[in-house]
């Protein structure tokens, strides 16, 4: 009931596994090595997903006491859950330019023999007429045709554990993760459905343009009546580089101010730095939206370079003191970055927010543990009254 009132969300599906691990220490010539495995295989009672395995193999090698080589890699899926598979449809009318009705569509042979394939009569290519207003009728829901995302990942690192400093830990792990078959809604928009079958990827036996066949009205025109439907598609990639390091380090202080003797200290970092992450909104196509380092536009949220989160913590006793630092690095708009890059132009000609600074935030926290049933907490959060990453305007 009401305006663009839409199909309630019915389905559901069922899924049986079956899964085995395996894990193989052993020491050869004073080195420890140990190899690891697993595997699942997983039968959905979709017909577009099926049966499905994923799987998993990784070493780890210590020459010495003092260090640790290791390495995995992954094989993991996600099947699409029931809104993507089941929304139920409604009717939307955003706004969108037809590239049928655009008069160049009449002089560019691939755009019009698209437009003819579509339902367009030829008389009608490139006339303005067959939109006659700046909304198209669209329906939006799930699509249950969708198959399952499957993701490759790879991961190798090394382990410090000097005896030299007892108590010191270090630990740095490359990652390398690739999400193929992605759910993504085709194009984002009507108006990108429109864009990758008729001016991108022009192809009338592609699934952007067989959206749009038996579509259109006598005249060529998209109504309400018959609306092409832009649901999910597994069509988009997505990727992501980087490195994970964390320090642990714990050692005794010989004093205290309230303890019997001595306290102690402990001191943990955990860091990203990120390589590269983004997506391909749509495979075979060549763009590539890189998110490193970037936010806005395509990319939405911020995505710093390099971040981290230390904690100092001193225990004497009862007590226990804990600063905490958090670093989030700065990033640029990915709008000013193709302003930059695609047109030539430097960021005094983007009218926006080209850059946040970075970003960091210090808390004081106390704990007091009375008795072995109650603990008392204070704690001071931003602690220096840091204001978010300043904006930085052209």
């Amino acid at each position: 009931i009401g305006f663009n009132a839409g199909e309630a969300t019915a389905g559901a599906y069922s899924v049986k596994e079956v899964f085995a691990e395996l894990n193989v220490p052993y020491e050869f010539a004073g080195m420890r090595r140990e190899l690891n495995g697993a595997a699942r295989y997983s039968d959905y009672s979709r017909s577009s997903i099926g049966g499905v395995w994923t799987y998993a193999g990784g070493v780890e090698f210590a020459p010495v006491p003092d260090i640790m080589f290791r390495g995995q890699y992954q094989r993991a899926v996600r099947a699409p859950n029931v809104g993507e598979l089941f929304q139920g449809q409604s009717i939307g009318f955003p706004g969108a330019n037809d590239p049928c009705a655009d008069p160049s569509a009449a002089t560019d042979a691939t755009v019009r023999a698209l437009c003819e394939a579509t339902g367009v009569p030829s008389a009608n290519v490139g006339n303005p007429a067959i939109q006659l207003n700046s909304q198209i009728p669209a329906l939006f829901g799930g699509n249950p045709n969708l198959r399952e995302e499957t993701s490759d990942s790879w991961t190798v690192g090394v382990v410090l554990q000097p005896s030299m400093i007892p108590g010191l830990t270090i630990t740095a792990d490359y990652f390398d993760i690739k999400i193929k078959d992605a759910i993504s809604v085709q194009g984002g928009s009507l108006q990108g459905l429109l864009d990758l079958c008729y001016l991108q990827i022009q192809d009338i036996n592609s699934e952007p343009c067989q959206a749009f066949v038996g579509k259109r009205d006598a005249g060529g025109a998209i109504t309400v009546d018959n609306p092409p439907l832009v649901s999910n598609a597994n069509i988009a990639e997505l990727f992501v580089k980087g490195i994970d390091a964390e320090i642990n380090y714990t050692t005794s202080v010989p004093f205290a101010l309230i303890g019997d003797g001595e306290s102690r200290l402990n001191f943990n970092l955990l860091g990203t730095w990120t390589d590269k992450s983004g997506f391909v909104p749509v495979v075979g196509l060549p763009d590539t939206v890189e998110c490193a380092g970037r936010f806005a536009g395509q990319c939405g949220e911020p995505t710093p370079e390099w971040k981290w989160f230390s904690r100092l913590s001193w225990i004497d006793g009862p007590l226990t003191t804990s600063l905490r630092w958090r670093h989030l690095g700065s990033v640029v708009s990915e709008d000013s970055v193709l302003v930059d890059a695609v047109n030539g132009i430097d960021y005094a000609a983007f009218n926006g927010v080209n850059k946040i600074s970075s970003y960091d935030l210090f808390d004081l926290s106390f704990a007091f543990e009375v008795n072995e049933n109650l603990s008392l907490n204070f704690g001071v959060n931003n602690l220096f009254d840091k204001l978010p990453g300043t904006p930085q305007f052209d």
